[in-house]
């Protein structure tokens, strides 16, 4: 911890960048009715992937505190960037090599966010939920474009502050998102114990309740450190106080996004008209795969 911070003070940050760097695992359920064998696959992808994955993270930030240091300057304004390590560390052609793979794990990265994200536009248009033009189709390659050019569109516009302030907002509101899904699973299990399902957690419903624990326990505890940083002053307000609690602006902001969801849903729900439930549950599982 950085001298004269408290632990909340400084695993605000922390949580959020290490949630980040490690999210999107869930994106496997998606696939899972699409994978043959997937209770053999994804296990054995997590065993081979999360090990690289920690590494491609460790390795090259253990040999940038070892060989450099002054780990306070690292990726500040004007401070040290991770190719002027490797450039210092293995000379111009390291740097190099660096910078290439920076450019292109992003666009990866973002390519694969875009897409997999335009995906519930669509449903949602399919459902009407949304304006039906999202749920246009390339007549090429069948995309759903428009949906990706929307997504694409907004992100453009509020790609904005620092990338701390962005992972914050980004994770703060996944937080949210994940504990629904860990309290959605157990529920399911409690409530539909003999359903058929492409890929499932292994024991009984206490098991269940055992693995999503830690996961939400950090769920929270980002949520909460993050909701009460007031290191962030905007119109010389650093905390506002509501109903008795101390929000920063990540938690302010938080509010506002939670709140947005259900309000969209029912200006949608009423303008567009959304799709029966019976129409929703008539569906078979097999159309959904």
């Amino acid at each position: 911890m950085p001298h004269g911070k408290s632990f909340l003070s400084s695993a605000n940050l922390g949580l959020a960048v290490g949630v980040w760097m490690y999210s999107g695992y869930e994106s496997m359920s998606t696939v899972a009715g699409q994978m043959e064998r997937p209770q053999r696959i994804v296990p054995r992808a997590l065993m081979i992937t999360m090990p690289l994955v920690v590494a491609a993270y460790f390795l090259p930030t253990l040999a940038g505190l070892v060989g450099v240091g002054h780990w306070s300057d690292w990726a500040t304004s004007g401070g040290i960037s991770f190719v002027q390590l490797a450039r210092t560390l293995g000379g111009a052609v390291l740097g190099y090599v660096m910078l290439g793979a920076a450019v292109i794990s992003n666009l990866a990265l973002y390519q694969d966010y875009v897409t997999v994200d335009a995906a519930p536009a669509y449903a949602m248009a399919e459902d009407r939920l949304l304006p039906k033009w999202l749920n246009s189709v390339h007549p090429r390659y069948g995309t759903p474009w428009l949906s990706i050019l929307l997504l694409a569109g907004l992100n453009m516009v509020f790609i904005i502050g620092s990338f701390a302030d962005l992972v914050v907002v980004d994770v703060v509101l996944n937080m949210f998102y994940y504990l629904v899904m860990y309290v959605t699973a157990v529920r399911l299990r409690q409530k539909e114990p003999g359903l058929e399902r492409p890929f499932r957690v292994w024991g009984n419903t206490t098991m269940l309740v055992v693995i999503c624990a830690p996961a939400m326990a950090i769920a929270v505890l980002t949520v909460y450190s993050n909701a009460i940083d007031t290191s962030t002053k905007i119109l010389g307000h650093a905390s506002f106080t509501i109903a008795g609690f101390t929000f920063g602006w990540y938690g302010i902001g938080g509010l506002i996004s939670l709140v947005s969801g259900p309000i969209a849903y029912v200006i949608f729900k009423k303008t567009l008209g959304g799709r029966p439930l019976d129409a929703v549950s008539a569906v078979e599982p097999t159309d959904l795969a």
